[in-house]
């Protein structure tokens, strides 16, 4: 059964062998999803539903092998192109002989009906790695849940497809359950057409003609703007690739240490309300260019802010740098295929302000500078060359980074309608992203019916219960909603910081900002 709007690759990209490779015990790679239904859901119903979308779909009833053992950590970089080369590719998916997709969905009645014990059952759960030599993925159904119906955890490794490419796949098997709440939630705005300074008009007289040594001019003046802008675009890739290598380190904080592999995590799915217009509502209270990533990343922000003057500690001279995944397919309207086809970027949130509207101004305006720079483009490169690197290369690598970073914050868009699955509505969803290294934070963003959800998953190293965290995240909405209510509307353009305002001026003089941090 072909899934709706959703294209299915069989290879095994550079990208998801990248994430097939920095899975480690400490740091599973693995999507973690857990869905709220409003009925009592079944595994034989989950089964029937899963059937003959997993048959068709290699990703979910195979597993990444090499053409070549340990070809990837022995031979390396030279190795692999070699390879691929040859034969097109030195990974692929192997499908799994005598697969049953009884073994991959399973049963579990909680003790008691609470929700620690539902959230102690999903921290041993997520803690482990999903079997080498097994699809995967894995389904547990969920009994004996706080409420009326049942819970269910997909676990999905993260070579199988990014956040975007599972939920559109995922979306595909579910009908709509209730009434549309807005918008397609894969509805885009159309891209604008380029159009000139000055618009064209009809004269009576032609032009006239151009000498010969006037055209030769022109060429010139043209092959000199080519020139320029390929020497800018190099200067500006080379730029950015020393920023990226040579990232100062993250300030030490309660997030910063070696992971254990045991994860503790946390959701604001019943502690706070966060419905899209009112997170809309506050942006734009503060200024008409204010985007709801800006208000969640400002709010993220405050909280960390609480959470490390709790501690005694003084944000105001720390910097706390995350890794945001960044989409690269052309476009999110289906049907798009179900691969990894993101990039990562770091940024560092600003908790070392004080007040709301220079934390909006401050990640709005970098954030619009990294669209328009070559850092995604850059990341996803970077990624591409460290798939093919020795293993001592890699962790080299991976290291640096997990110094420079503290989190990975991502944010998915799911169906603005209600749903179902298996035939049981589902009232409710979030999810936990996979961290690599010894990063140790993950953040992750849901929007389901409108409604935004707030997962934070963390290892018991570094902190052994996530609830004070959340609390200092109701806190700080609730005291933004407070100072824009007392203050008013503020442009942020009045408060942004001097080195914002240094590159947003480069970036009119140049054209493209290097990078944006």
């Amino acid at each position: 059964m072909a899934v709706p709007g959703i294209k299915v690759s069989t290879k095994l990209t550079a990208t998801d062998l990248f994430w097939w490779r920095v899975d480690e015990p400490q740091n599973p790679m693995v999507i973690n999803i857990l869905v709220e239904f409003e009925g009592v859901l079944t595994p034989a119903a989950v089964r029937d539903a899963l059937e003959a979308a997993v048959a068709e779909n290699i990703r979910l009833h195979g597993v990444p092998t090499s053409r070549f053992a340990d070809t990837a950590g022995t031979w390396g970089l030279l190795a692999g192109c070699l390879t691929v080369l040859a034969t097109g590719s030195q990974w692929y998916w192997k499908p799994i002989p005598h697969f049953s997709l009884e073994e991959h969905i399973r049963l579990h009645v909680l003790e008691e009906r609470s929700e620690d014990c539902l959230r102690r059952f999903v921290d041993e759960e997520i803690s482990h790695q999903l079997p080498k030599d097994r699809a995967q993925w894995r389904g547990i159904v969920i009994h004996n849940t706080p409420g009326s119906g049942s819970r269910a955890l997909f676990r999905f490794h993260h070579v199988i497809a990014d956040g975007a490419g599972l939920g559109q796949w995922f979306y595909g098997l579910c009908q709509v359950h209730g009434p549309p709440t807005g918008d397609s939630p894969h509805e885009v705005p159309e891209k604008q057409a380029w159009v000139g300074r000055h618009p064209s008009t009809l004269s009576a007289h032609p032009p006239p003609k151009r000498t010969a040594v006037q055209r030769l001019r022109k060429v010139a003046a043209r092959v000199r703007d080519v020139v320029d802008f390929l020497l800018l675009e190099v200067l500006l890739v080379v730029y950015s690739a020393l920023k990226l290598l040579f990232l100062s380190r993250d300030s030490n904080s309660p997030f910063k240490g070696p992971n254990t592999g045991r994860k503790k995590t946390g959701t604001t799915l019943h502690s706070l309300d966060l419905p899209v217009e009112a997170v809309k509502a506050l942006g734009k209270g503060y200024d008409r260019d204010i985007t709801v990533n800006d208000v969640l990343c400002t709010l993220l922000a405050g909280a960390f802010r609480r959470f490390f003057q709790r501690h005694l500690l003084h944000p105001e001279q720390m910097s706390m740098r995350v890794a945001v995944p960044i989409n690269m397919r052309s476009s999110i309207r289906p049907p798009i295929t179900m691969d990894n086809r993101f990039s990562l970027v770091f940024k560092s949130l600003p908790i070392h302000l004080p007040t709301v509207q220079e934390r909006l101004a401050s990640f709005h305006v970098r954030m619009g500078l990294m669209k328009m720079s070559i850092e995604p483009r850059l990341g996803l490169l970077l990624m591409y060359f460290l798939a093919w690197m020795p293993e001592r290369v890699l962790a080299r690598v991976i290291e640096h980074f997990t110094l420079c970073t503290s989190a990975v914050l991502t944010n998915v868009m799911s169906s603005r309608i209600k749903l179902s699955f298996a035939g049981q509505p589902m009232d409710n969803m979030c999810f936990w992203v996979p961290t690599s290294g010894d990063i140790g934070l993950g953040i992750s963003v849901c929007t389901y019916c409108d409604r935004i959800n707030l997962g934070l998953v963390v290892d018991e190293n570094l902190l052994a219960d996530v609830k004070p965290l959340l609390a200092d995240v109701v806190a700080e909405w609730d005291d933004m909603q407070r100072q824009l209510s007392a203050q008013g509307a503020a442009h942020p353009s009045s408060v942004i910081p001097a080195h914002t305002q240094e590159m947003i001026e480069a970036n009119q003089q140049y054209g493209k900002p290097g990078h944006s941090r």
